[in-house]
Formats: C-alpha cells, structure tokens, sequence
C-alpha cells in the first residue's frame, strides 16, 4: 500500500525545476487501453538527464536530447534503449511494440509507443529495467488503465517486472 502511495504522490509531482537537481531517480509508465484499436497505448515520463546518461552508458557516446530531438537518430537510439529495457507479455505471450516517439517538455521527457492485445486478456506482463543499471535508488512506476479499472506497482531494486492479472477471481 506504501508503494501505491508513493506512485501516486510522484504522479502529482512537478518535476520542472530546471535550477535544481532532482532527489529523486523516477519513471512513471502510464498503460491505458484502447479498446476500439485492441491497443495499449504506453506514455513513458522520465527526466532528461537520467535518460542522457542511461543513453550514454548504453551507446557508449554523450548524448545531449535538447540538440537531437526530432532527428531519425534520436528516435532509433531511443526505441532501441526501451526496447533492451523494457518488455511486455500478454497471455504468457512475448509481445512487441510500434514505436511512436518521443518528445521534451522542460526536465521531462515522454516516450510514446503501443502494444496490440488479443481479444481476451487474461494478463499482462511488464519489465521495466530503465536506468536500473544506472541508479541504484531508481524507481520505475506502473500505471495500467484497463477495463474501467486503475491498476499500478512499484519497481525497485532487484524487482524488474511484474504481472497484472485482469481476470476477476471469483470467491
């Protein structure tokens, strides 16, 4: 429950403090269904500079994404680094993901990508390793919006990946 609290209260947070290094090494995953595409739609919230030097120790080159937005290396940089870090299964079944993009707005920076779902979803499986290697205080919090319900955890430490189970236990 401490968890759910903490993601929740990060979700609220104002990350814009251009001045001021920030205490805290976080990415937020927002995963809402789209049922009429049978889509998970992804939104992944980090901070710029963890993401640069998480980019940096994986492409073994500085990487600055104010000077790189927008330009077709900086979107297969970017879709390659998630796609190492992060991971999804639906149904017990390794699932891969349509690149959207990315963009900054001020110390954040948001990337955009979808999974596609079958018609009945049982579970979803998700790993997110981003900026672990990096940070040991990382913390990387998962939001799943699906079937009218909100659902989230935490990841942290040796804790990459978990599973939401959607279909309803019944007593």
């Amino acid at each position: 429950m401490k968890w759910l609290q903490l993601g929740l209260l990060i979700i609220h947070c104002n990350f814009s403090s251009p001045s001021v290094p920030h205490p805290l090494h976080v990415s937020i995953m927002q995963m809402d269904h789209n049922s009429e595409n049978k889509t998970l739609q992804i939104t992944l919230k980090t901070f710029v500079d963890d993401l640069e030097k998480s980019l940096k120790t994986f492409s073994g080159e500085k990487v600055f994404l104010n000077e790189i937005q927008g330009s077709e290396a900086s979107h297969k940089l970017i879709q390659k680094y998630v796609q190492q870090a992060v991971g999804y299964k639906v149904n017990n079944k390794a699932i891969s993901f349509t690149w959207i993009g990315w963009e900054i707005d001020k110390d954040e920076v948001f990337i955009y990508y979808e999974i596609p779902l079958p018609r009945k979803v049982k579970s979803i499986e998700v790993k997110n390793e981003m900026m672990m290697k990096l940070y040991l205080d990382q913390v990387n919090v998962v939001h799943l919006k699906y079937g009218g319900k909100n659902r989230s955890f935490v990841l942290e430490g040796l804790e990459t990946g978990k599973t939401f189970n959607l279909v309803e236990q019944k007593d």
